[in-house]
Parts: C-alpha cells; sequence; structure tokens
C-alpha cells in the first residue's frame, strides 16, 4: 500500500474535538485509529517502527528515520509504502492538525509503522461443524499518531541524572534480527522495566548481550564518558542503529571531543567519569548511579556542553524548557 500525497477525507464526518491518526491513506479520529486482531503486526509482533520528535512544531531528523524504516521494511521482504517526500508532508500535516489540541509551544512525538497486513481470511463454510482460515496474500499497512511530550517532567533528569540497574533479562542477539532496524518486539524491554523497578523504584534497567557485556537499556542507547577515552559507544557492527546517538556522536566530533568504540561491562561503566542514555524524545539523559554506585564527576559536565550544542542545534534551550 502505497500512501497517497494527498490525504483522502475520513470514512465518516471527522470530529474536529478530536486528535487524529494515520491509517494508511487516511486520517481517522486518533480513537479509531485500531490494528486488526488478524494483523501479523498483531499475531507475531512484525512491525517496522519508528519515533520522531519535533522541535518547535517540525519533525526533527526525519529523513534518517525513514531511511531507517526502509531497511527494515526491506528485512521483511517489503516495499517502501511512500517517497520521503510523501511520508514528510503527512508526518506534517498530522502535527498541524493536533497541535490545535496542545498549548502554543508544545512539541509532538510522532510514532509510524508498517506491518505486512492481515494473515488470514475466514471461509465460513454452510456446514455447522467446521471452520477453516486459508492464508491469502496480504496488504502492507501503513499507520501514524503523535503524542505531546512530556517534557517537563524530564528537568528533574536533567538536574539530577537517573538511575540504572542491571537486570537478568538479556537483549535479542543481532541473529534473531539486525541491529540496523527499529522494531516493536519488545517484550524483553517490557520485563526488564519490569525487573529494574522491583530493585530500584523510577530506575532504568541496563540489559546485557549474549557476551555479558553492556548492550542498552528498555528506553534508550548506553554510552559512557571519560577523560582518556571521550565518549565510549558499542562496536558498530554491535549495537543498535540509534538515529540520536549517530547525532549524538556528531555533536561530541564538533565539540572536539574523541569517541572510543569497545563493547564495555558493568564495572567498566561504573568506573566510567560519566554516562548517558540517548533516546529520540529526551535526547540525553545523564547518568547519575549504576547499581547504585555514584559515577565519578558531578553536575555532569560533558551532558550539558553535548546538549547545549544539541540545543543550538535545534533552537530551543532543551534544558529550559
Amino acid at each position: 500500500m502505497e500512501i497517497a500525497s494527498s490525504p483522502r477525507p475520513p470514512e465518516r464526518q471527522q470530529d474536529h474535538r478530536q486528535p487524529v491518526g494515520i491509517c494508511g491513506d487516511r486520517f481517522v479520529q486518533l480513537s479509531q485509529l485500531t490494528l486488526p486482531v488478524t494483523d501479523a503486526g498483531f499475531v507475531h509482533g512484525v512491525t517496522v517502527a519508528e519515533q520522531v520528535r519535533t522541535f518547535r512544531q517540525r519533525p526533527f531528523l526525519l529523513e534518517r528515520h525513514y531511511q531507517r524504516w526502509c531497511r527494515g521494511l526491506a528485512a521483511l521482504e517489503l516495499q517502501p509504502l511512500c517517497t520521503f517526500q510523501q511520508l514528510s508532508q503527512r508526518i506534517e500535516q498530522l502535527v498541524a492538525m493536533n497541535a490545535k489540541f496542545l498549548p502554543a509551544d508544545a512539541e509532538q512525538g510522532v510514532c509510524f509503522f508498517a506491518t505486512p497486513g492481515s494473515m488470514m481470511a475466514w471461509n465460513w463454510p454452510c456446514g455447522p461443524t467446521s471452520v477453516e482460515a486459508s492464508s491469502v496474500h496480504a496488504q502492507p499497512m501503513f499507520y501514524a499518531h503523535s503524542y505531546p511530550l512530556p517534557v517537563g517532567r524530564w528537568q528533574s533528569s536533567y538536574r539530577q541524572g537517573i538511575d540504572l540497574v542491571t537486570t537478568q533479562i538479556r537483549q535479542v542477539p543481532q541473529e534473531c534480527w539486525p541491529v540496523d532496524i527499529k522494531v516493536r518486539s519488545r517484550l524483553h524491554y517490557y520485563l526488564a522495566q519490569n525487573q529494574s523497578r522491583s530493585i530500584l523504584n523510577g530506575s532504568y534497567p541496563i540489559l546485557l548481550d549474549e557476551h555479558g557485556t553492556v548492550s542498552d537499556s528498555a528506553i534508550g542507547s548506553i554510552l559512557g564518558y571519560t577523560d582518556s577515552q571521550g565518549l565510549i559507544v558499542r562496536n558498530p557492527l554491535q549495537r543498535y542503529a540509534s538515529i540520536s546517538l549517530g547525532y549524538t556522536l556528531e555533536l561530541a566530533g564538533n565539540l572536539g571531543i574523541n569517541v572510543t568504540e569497545h563493547n564495555f561491562s558493568v564495572a567498566e561503566l561504573q568506573s566510567f567519569d560519566e554516562a548517558f542514555l540517548v533516546s529520540t524524545p529526551w535526547c540525553i539523559l545523564p547518568v547519575a548511579t549504576v547499581d547504585s554506585q555514584r559515577l565519578k564527576k558531578s553536575g555532569f559536565p560533558v551532558f550539558r556542553r553535548l546538549m547545549q550544542a544539541w540545543s543550538n542545534r535545534v533552537g530551543v534551550d532543551i534544558l529550559k524548557v
């Protein structure tokens, strides 16, 4: 299914008092945006998803997210459902339509995703005793929705940092699916988040890989910093292809901060001067403790340098919203 450049009108009268989402090539009320129970995205969690955010009501780094989305579609042997120009137009329309429900300076997160579509069609025979399910050629489906970003809630984390705890839940190995695509098969993240909160309320989990080194958290990529090595990130072929992480490394390069690429253990993470949790909604969060051990540098000086550079790029003082 290819998305049309111009949106089709909704099949029912649009309630302009409600935010909207996108289903296929038309806008629908957000309350009507649903995924059929026969869809592969529900039955098997086969969903290629992306999440972007706005700065000054404009989608940020959308083209990079689109490129990763297309890699995910290719992994599912699906053709791109739209061009970047078509996607950009639809996302900008979605943001504008839902902005009227928010304060003038509010920012939005936008999720867009695709599934292979319905897995089956039911053939109901005349006889009362049998029901057959037959596979049909599925029609891929596109969905998108937006939501207000709670930027005010992150300010205390920017000031005080967050706590990370090591969990027993392991990261899915890259032999299961490529690390350079974003999918919605996230039961391991859900379990890890529940486990971390049972250990320390309000904390975020560390997932280790199959070799026992630090992989990611349930909500972002983990990286560290020392004065001698600069920013420290996992090896390129083994780390998740985070758009925000890549952008952070670009900012570091512009600031003259070295980048070292190697996998590291939890003990090494605890020894770093600083550590960060990077993700699209909040950009970068500083880490205060790892398994209740406080990191070396107070005040998060490198975090503040990076966030100031990020703020300068987008024209928004992220730390003072």
